[in-house]
């Protein structure tokens, strides 16, 4: 029997914030130069997704804010998967944000937060071997997305800074 979308349970990311769905889920986030990946193993029906802040954990940072940082996410999620028997070659990975929302016209976009996210994403997922099925990274827009965590799907809309309201702002600083 098939379960209708409509009826799944929705958890919403905040920015440093992770989710791993054993059970049919919809996950959704709201990303500027954040970036979440989104990892499935579609024989297994779980996936898993996370909305990092910044690429690179260092010794400075909160052990309490973990996830905020890509490679620490990757790396929670990937083995937290193993963990549930889930063979690492049966993990496939999206990988959505990274937009270059605060840059101003001097700035060199390579050096931007957004391409760093990018970049360490696919670096940590590459040292994994795990396949980039899909893409939608980089460029001025933010987005939101929404993850059906079963199988893998994912639904992108399209978000213009100029569109968010003052407590938007707030609430999601990283789509100024």
């Amino acid at each position: 029997m098939n379960q209708n979308v409509l009826d799944l349970p929705t958890i919403n990311l905040l920015p440093g914030e992770l989710y791993i769905a054993k059970q049919p889920s919809i996950i959704s986030t709201l990303l500027g130069s954040c970036v979440s990946i989104c990892l499935y193993a579609p024989a297994f029906k779980v996936g898993a997704m996370c909305h990092c802040l910044l690429p690179l954990y260092s010794a400075r940072s909160s052990r309490e804010e973990t996830f905020k940082y890509v490679d620490q996410a990757i790396r929670y999620m990937v083995n937290k998967m193993k963990e549930m028997n889930i063979p690492q070659d049966k993990i496939m990975a999206k990988i959505f944000g990274g937009a270059d929302m605060l840059l101003k016209l001097n700035d060199h976009p390579s050096l931007s937060i957004g391409r760093q996210n990018i970049e360490v994403a696919k670096a940590i997922l590459q040292e994994y071997r795990i396949p980039i099925e899909k893409e939608d990274t980089g460029g001025s827009s933010g987005r939101k997305i929404f993850f059906l965590s079963s199988t893998g799907k994912v639904w992108v809309k399209r978000i213009s800074s100029d569109r968010f309201t003052d407590k938007e702002r707030i609430l999601w600083p990283s789509v100024r």
